[in-house]
């Protein structure tokens, strides 16, 4: 069993039997992985990485690296690709256009489209905005290699610092949503979903009477937020 720490230093996770274990430390991790995930699947949506509750504060998902594959974050990758910490680190204080068309130019060069990142940008800023994902840095999604298949960019994961989950649950509701900060490219999740243009979810009724019935915190608020954009 190999244990790491997560990018915050404070979720334990661990690789056993080719499961990918995260357990709670602020509370609801678990439960904010396992709503998102239900929600891509009643979507529709084939390329993310399910997750599924294995105790009130535990959460796991299949090992998603192929045999003989690897995962590189975006983070890494520009390392791999010459940048330095402090070159990154200067990128990141730019304008948030500047920073995605950065991205995309990279990510170009090892062989993806501008139309298939916009594609994959706008869907994850859309669902990061619908969750209130506030841990979507460069090293929380990235391309996964592999001998016999094409790069491919990993974006749908890790969604347990979600739907107010780092907020103290004595926090109302509606601060905490206040409170809730894009990080990727940009503070502000509307304006992440300006930049790659429009995604829409092909939300389902039964997700949203699943959500209504689920009677926890992470659920109202995605409830609330679904109900922002969506009605």
């Amino acid at each position: 069993m190999t244990v790491f720490t997560s990018s915050k230093g404070t979720q334990e996770k661990w690789l056993k039997d080719d499961y990918f274990y995260k357990r709670d430390f602020f509370g609801g991790e678990a439960e904010a992985e396992f709503l998102v995930s239900e929600f891509l699947k009643s979507c529709g949506i084939k390329d993310y990485v399910p997750y599924e509750k294995v105790g009130s504060d535990l959460c796991r998902s299949q090992n998603f690296i192929p045999e003989g594959g690897s995962f590189v974050t975006m983070f890494r990758l520009l390392q791999q690709r010459g940048y330095t910490e402090s070159d990154i680190e200067q990128i990141a204080k730019k304008q948030p256009q500047e920073q995605y068309n950065f991205l995309k130019k990279e990510l170009a060069e090892i062989g993806f489209s501008e139309a298939e990142l916009d594609s994959i940008f706008a869907r994850l800023f859309e669902i990061d905005r619908l969750t209130l994902n506030v841990d979507r840095h460069w090293n929380n999604f990235g391309i996964i290699f592999s001998k016999d298949e094409p790069p491919y960019l990993l974006t749908l994961f890790d969604f347990g610092y979600s739907l107010g989950v780092t907020f103290p649950r004595t926090m109302p509701t509606h601060v905490a949503i206040r409170k809730s900060k894009a990080m990727t490219v940009s503070k502000s999740f509307d304006k992440q979903c300006e930049l790659a243009g429009t995604f829409s979810f092909d939300i389902q009724d039964s997700f949203i009477e699943f959500l209504k019935n689920r009677k926890t915190r992470e659920a109202h608020i995605f409830l609330s937020r679904i109900n922002k954009y969506y009605n």
